[in-house]
């Protein structure tokens, strides 16, 4: 009666990031953060945070406009393990595996416009319950190599600027850490 289910990560943040980030965000509102959402529908497939204090304020913003989102995106504050992830490969010993569909808008944009998840089937049982998801929303099915994406080759790739970003992410105010990285913040 067992179903396993793993999930697609890109790994995990520095908790010495996470709590900074945080801290700085109830500054800012004089409150304490009560909920944190990092797929703000309001922004194209879900690529913005929403971030809501107890004192009934609220921020949002674009994942680019985020200074978190934007370290986090670009694997400079995972934490090391994260590196040399053994979990990220296509072969797994759940029955199904669940994630973002990234790349998606790529090979069927009109799908894809409000953002997908991915899942496949691993096991006769994994097949099962997956083909039951159409009764639930829409479902379309892909080519194994059409879902395939970066998480499920590698692990993410470190940056010798990793240590440095870290330590300025931790040190540094908001404001002074994005003009020091100014170039971070350009969309690409």
């Amino acid at each position: 009666k067992l179903f396993i289910v793993d999930l697609i990560c890109n790994g995990a943040a520095s908790p010495a990031v996470w709590k900074k980030y945080l801290s700085e965000k109830e500054e800012e509102a004089g409150s304490k953060v009560a909920s944190f959402a990092f797929r703000n529908r309001k922004y194209f497939m879900g690529r913005g945070v929403l971030c809501t204090f107890e004192n009934g304020k609220y921020m949002e913003c674009s994942h680019i406009e985020d200074i978190f989102s934007v370290c986090y995106q670009k694997s400079f504050t995972l934490r090391p393990a994260c590196y040399e992830c053994s979990f990220t490969r296509l072969e797994r010993v759940s029955d199904i595996t669940v994630g973002d569909f990234h790349g998606l808008d790529a090979i069927d944009p009109a799908f894809s416009s409000f953002g997908a998840s991915l899942v496949l089937a691993h096991s006769e049982k994994g097949k099962m319950y997956a083909s039951e998801l159409g009764s639930f929303g829409k479902y379309k099915e892909y080519s194994v190599e059409q879902c395939l994406q970066p998480r499920l080759k590698c692990p993410p790739s470190g940056s010798p600027l990793r240590k440095l970003i870290l330590k300025d992410f931790i040190s540094l105010s908001p404001s002074l850490f994005k003009l020091k990285y100014a170039k971070l913040f350009v969309a690409q």
